[in-house]
């Protein structure tokens, strides 16, 4: 039997390799959107931590200058937290491309390999049927042969 050769392969190929690129750019995305994640949950700490010192001067002896500093502290805070999230929601979005893009060379890839594996299927069954022909074909002699003697 004729050994099975698939002449989309290299493609298939190039098809497994695209989508374990994308698989890599989906980790990298979705580790940023993490990391991002936990910046904001630690400028939330620090954000909590000025208010409970700003508290804490508020009670004690008022002095202007530490809750001044306090004060701006707390201000930039909160700015690098909305900055943060804007990050966040731009990482998210591309995370969700890098998404969309890996489902897309899965596809790519399952559209080949089920090509394949079709036309492995009828390799298969033509390689059959010429051998059941042969063998149809040999007891076809060999009843004549042990009829003409």
């Amino acid at each position: 039997m004729k050994r099975f050769r698939y002449r989309l392969e290299p493609l298939l190929t190039r098809a497994r390799q695209q989508e374990e690129q994308r698989q890599r750019d989906l980790a990298a995305a979705e580790t940023k959107v993490r990391n991002q994640q936990q910046r904001l949950i630690e400028l939330a700490d620090r954000k909590q931590g000025t208010v409970e010192r700003m508290r804490q001067q508020m009670l004690s002896s008022l002095s202007v200058s530490a809750l001044s500093r306090s004060y701006r502290h707390l201000v930039i805070t909160k700015r690098d937290q909305v900055t943060g999230a804007e990050v966040l929601r731009s990482l998210q979005q591309t995370a969700a491309g890098a998404r969309d893009d890996l489902t897309i060379a899965m596809r790519e890839r399952k559209k080949y390999e089920k090509l394949k594996e079709r036309q492995r299927d009828r390799h298969r069954t033509a390689a059959e049927e010429r051998e059941r022909k042969e063998l149809d074909e040999l007891s076809i002699q060999r009843y004549r042969f042990t009829r003409a003697t």
